[in-house]
């Protein structure tokens, strides 16, 4: 799990009702701990992946963990807003609440990084994945082959050499990819470890 604290001087939320100043008086933030409770409480399947808290120590620190609910659809993020100094519900967000044209951006968010369904889903998106690149690549190759059956028998060195930059820099971009993705999942400030 993810936690992001900092100290600011104005607060959103989310929603344009809730935003909030600073206050400047010290009172004490509620342990994460009793913070992941009381979410759980407000909303009982959201699997939280991360909290963040702002204003910490302040009367207007606010909480806000963010998390998935298990579902059948695109559309799993969820998270509910406390204030951090009383624990007292102020805002939650669960897919069945979200307006149509943020039902449809998550949605659009889930398929771009892959964040749906489960191994086999995921296994099949990247099989498909591969499938277009080896699309490509055959694409090049017959239209390479195709302008040297025209122009001569032999294909000169330089057809050779576009041909297998093409193969490198396909399998190498994958490899680099699947790397990046596998050594930052651990760590919280990667782009990766968030979506």
């Amino acid at each position: 799990m993810t936690v992001v604290a900092q100290r600011a001087e104005r607060v959103s939320t989310g929603a344009t009702n809730l935003d909030v100043a600073a206050a400047h008086v010290d009172k004490p933030t509620q342990p994460i701990a009793e913070l992941l409770r009381r979410g759980h409480a407000a909303m009982p399947g959201l699997d939280v992946e991360g909290v963040s808290l702002v204003n910490i120590g302040d009367a207007n620190a606010r909480a806000t963990l963010y998390g998935v609910i298990e579902q059948r659809t695109l559309n799993q993020p969820g998270s509910v807003t406390l204030d951090a100094a009383t624990g007292k519900l102020i805002d939650k967000v669960a897919p069945k609440t979200m307006t149509p044209g943020m039902v449809f951006m998550r949605g659009l968010q889930a398929l771009h990084f892959g964040n749906f369904g489960h191994d086999a889903v995921k296994w099949l998106y990247f099989m498909l994945g591969l499938a277009g690149a080896f699309l490509f690549y055959s694409g090049n190759l017959l239209w390479i082959e195709a302008r040297r059956k025209r122009r001569q028998v032999e294909q000169p060195r330089r057809t050779r050499v576009m041909a297998a930059l093409t193969l490198l820099a396909l399998v190498y971009w994958r490899l680099a990819r699947a790397t990046l993705q596998r050594g930052r999942k651990g760590d919280p400030n990667s782009v990766w470890a968030q979506h």
